[in-house]
């Protein structure tokens, strides 16, 4: 199916032509959203679109279910896909500016900042998709001067995937490591891991962690239980408890984990005892150690 010969070895990644990657339907799919007025002039000024979308690209998914929420009309009560977006970097902060102030200009419209402040959004549409979220990463820390250097700097292996107007751009093994429905982690210096983590658990069809992410994720822990995350503020750091009961939740916190916790929240329960109903505040890391603990079998 892959030219071998067509492809090329960066640093870390393989460099391959969009057309050797992807059937024609995508192709043409991809081809109509790369010609939108803001990503066309974002990558003709040296950008590059990298991550989840472009993941969805080479994996051959519904693009419409990707960028959209979306629930399933046969069961109610089914969790709600998080909607997607189109995230294009660029080399410099300067180059990103100039796109987005040519943008503004040209519309006569303005974009509005990002949730987590690292970019600018806008909204193109597209028959058949609606509308479609673009974001322009012009944070001057997030602003790298190459495709490399922008991997480089993602969390999971799976999401280490770039594409600009001529070439995809992906890691050794890549392809392997998404058919085993497995999150790699390769970077523990974001907040926003494990609520990322709990995004491709829930709405991104993954089943868990490789078990060489086990010491990164401790890593993680470890920085998320003393709040330790450089370079971010303390509203970027809002996430990490509501992320690290969904990683409980989701049975990916062991007993080592749990500890780094103890004390630092509480959790509201209420129980029944012969028809009365009592509310009593837990500790949530303790509880969670002694749920463990009912579900360990006995020893023989």
């Amino acid at each position: 199916m892959y030219d071998l010969r067509k492809r090329w070895k960066m640093s870390n990644y393989i460099a391959s032509p969009i057309n050797d990657e992807i059937d024609p339907a995508m192709q043409m799919t991809l081809s109509k959203i790369m010609e939108l007025d803001l990503i066309k002039d974002a990558l003709n000024s040296g950008g590059w679109i990298a991550g989840g979308f472009v993941r969805n690209v080479l994996l051959g998914a519904n693009l419409a279910d990707y960028l959209h929420w979306h629930r399933a009309p046969r069961d109610a009560f089914e969790r709600p896909k998080s909607q997607g977006d189109i995230d294009i970097f660029f080399p410099s902060e300067q180059i990103a500016n100039d796109v987005i102030n040519r943008h503004q200009q040209t519309t006569g419209k303005s974009l509005e900042l990002s949730m987590g402040k690292f970019a600018m959004e806008s909204n193109g549409h597209l028959q058949g998709l609606g509308a479609v979220k673009i974001q322009l990463v012009n944070h001057k820390d997030h602003c790298a001067g190459s495709i490399d250097d922008c991997l480089d700097r993602f969390d999971f292996k799976n999401c280490k995937v770039a594409l600009n107007k001529t070439h995809f751009f992906y890691p050794e093994g890549w392809r392997e490591l998404e058919a085993t429905r497995m999150l790699k982690i390769d970077s523990t210096h974001s907040p926003f891991l494990g609520s990322r983590i709990v995004k491709y658990l829930n709405h991104r069809d993954m089943i868990g962690l490789t078990p060489d992410s086990a010491e990164l994720m401790t890593t993680w822990l470890c920085r998320a239980a003393t709040e330790t995350f450089p370079g971010y503020s303390d509203t970027h750091l809002q996430g990490i408890k509501s992320a690290i009961m969904g990683i409980a939740d989701k049975g990916f916190l062991a007993k080592e984990g749990l500890i780094l916790f103890l004390g630092k929240w509480k959790k509201v329960m209420t129980e029944h005892v012969y028809g009365q109903h009592f509310t009593i505040e837990v500790d949530w890391a303790l509880h969670k150690l002694e749920e463990l603990d009912v579900k360990e079998p006995e020893a023989a």
